[in-house]
């Protein structure tokens, strides 16, 4: 497969300057950031919780996050270049950026993202959860950007500890 691009050196087609070249699609693909992300088939994927409610839920993670992340800052810096994060919660097609459970409101079932990011300001990874609407079970994954399954393991087991945590508060 060939991508025609063409440069563009104004706001009209007109514009367009003769010389194009071809980049073929593996080419284009090679200059893709490499991330790995948990198989949503894997039963690492799927957790059994006690907590029936889903905000008490997620209001635990969140305070078990909130001191987590000062005790592995630095190492999360070392490992994976992460310098912060942002809390991304998901209401159905709606997804609003913040903490608390005033961020969230009454709709409590949908998912939570925590958001790694690193000093550029790009993203570096994220651990992600969403109860089930019909059974005490929580999906979860972590993706990483640089592609080991070795850090993929290691921020979902992070991640699956914190839930268990939360879950027992």
């Amino acid at each position: 497969w060939k991508i025609r691009s063409a440069f563009f050196s104004g706001s009209s087609i007109a514009s367009c300057p003769a010389n194009e070249e071809e980049i073929s699609l593996s080419e284009i693909i090679k200059t893709l950031p490499s991330f790995r992300t948990t198989s949503t088939g894997e039963p690492s994927a799927k957790m059994h919780i006690k907590t029936e409610n889903h905000g008490i839920l997620k209001n635990n993670y969140e305070k078990v996050f909130a001191s987590e992340w000062m005790n592995r800052k630095d190492e999360l810096k070392d490992m994976f270049g992460i310098t912060g994060w942002k809390e991304v919660n998901y209401m159905g097609i709606e997804s609003v950026e913040g903490t608390g459970q005033e961020i969230r409101g009454k709709k409590i079932t949908g998912g939570l993202k925590i958001v790694f990011i690193k000093s550029s300001g790009d993203a570096a990874g994220f651990i992600w959860m969403r109860g089930s609407g019909t059974e005490p079970v929580f999906r979860v994954m972590a993706d990483v950007e640089g592609g080991k399954k070795e850090d993929e393991k290691y921020l979902l087991n992070w991640h699956r500890d914190m839930i268990s945590k939360a879950d027992s508060l």
